[in-house]
């Protein structure tokens, strides 16, 4: 992959055609995912020196003006006339072009500082939380990559998720926030909420406080939610929406837990290999398909876990490194 195009796509400078090649090459492996993430730091790091040495060029051209108008004010002062006025008047002149200059610098820069996006993307088998410009408090699971402007605007907070991510909007009726996933945009004035969109799997939000507006990324259809809901979306079965589900256990990752509630092997397995950094094989694909419910506590090892699933007499494993293989037992 061409570092110029990911570069692009760090700074949202892709078109839609190359943000999808990027995202397809994302999928294919972990070392492409820690190679946009490296490059990510770079990105960060240089504009952070970029940003440094502007604000030390603007220092230097203010001290040197300064000193200019010490100079002056030392030299021997001429008589009044009206040549030495208007000599007088063209310094001044020349001043005032020099500071307008310097302000013009200053405010084109801090505009650009005000418009910069930040990206954080996290590894397998770790958890982020972030506080954003407006008070608003964000955690972020593994495998996922978040974009949010250093300083919202006066009207509007927009930022994007790819991943999992868990929110505590703060309320402003006069700014609104969006968060746009892959297929889903959700719309909110001050929430919690927890937000899915992996890629191959279904775009799901969930809602605890407030209420939140959620509409596909075509615009094409819209669903209002209410504390307890749920929404799921896949481009086949479009928006569905899961009334009074009340499932306090949507932030429980969060905090290092995962629970898994009637989900299937094949399900389970995803949010496993992103929880402990480690890669599932399955040998029956029948078994893919069976249901489980655990609790994994954010104490608990691989080996541990597979030893509770195991129990269930329906599965028996083996463990290689930071490689499972479940099979029938």
């Amino acid at each position: 992959m061409e570092e110029n195009l990911l570069v692009r796509y760090i700074m949202h400078h892709v078109t839609p055609e190359e943000e999808m090649t990027v995202k397809s090459w994302l999928r294919e492996s972990d070392a492409n995912r820690r190679r946009l993430f490296e490059l990510e730091q770079l990105c960060s790091l240089r504009k952070e020196m970029e940003i440094r040495k502007d604000t030390e060029r603007m220092d230097r051209a203010f001290s040197a003006l300064s000193d200019r108008l010490d100079f002056a004010e030392e030299e021997h002062k001429p008589v009044k006339t009206a040549k030495t006025f208007r000599l007088a008047w063209y310094k001044v002149a020349s001043v005032a072009a020099v500071l307008l200059l310097l302000v013009v610098n200053v405010f084109f820069l801090t505009r650009e500082e005000k418009q910069a996006w930040n990206t954080v993307f996290v590894p397998k088998g770790q958890r982020v939380s972030l506080l954003l410009s407006d008070g608003t408090t964000v955690w972020l699971n593994s495998e996922s990559r978040f974009s949010y402007p250093t300083q919202f605007t006066a009207d509007h907070r927009e930022a994007k998720l790819e991943g999992e991510g868990y929110f505590e909007v703060a309320h402003n009726p006069k700014c609104p926030f969006t968060l746009s996933l892959p297929m889903l945009d959700v719309h909110v004035l001050g929430t919690k909420f927890n937000a899915r969109a992996y890629s191959g799997e279904p775009c799901s939000v969930a809602l605890k406080e407030g209420s939140v507006e959620v509409e596909t990324a075509d615009h094409a259809k819209r669903q209002r939610m209410e504390p307890g809901d749920e929404v799921n979306y896949t481009p086949r079965n479009g928006l569905v929406l899961i009334k009074g589900k009340k499932d306090t256990s949507i932030d429980t990752w969060t905090t290092g837990d995962l629970m898994l509630k009637d989900m299937t092997l094949r399900q389970m397995i995803r949010q496993m290999e992103r929880h402990f950094d480690v890669k599932i094989y399955v040998g029956d694909n029948a078994l893919l398909e069976e249901y489980f419910t655990c609790h994994i506590r954010k104490d608990l090892t691989i080996n541990q876990v597979m030893e509770l699933l195991k129990e269930t007499r329906r599965l028996d494993y083996t463990i290689n490194h930071d490689s499972v293989y479940i099979f029938r037992p």
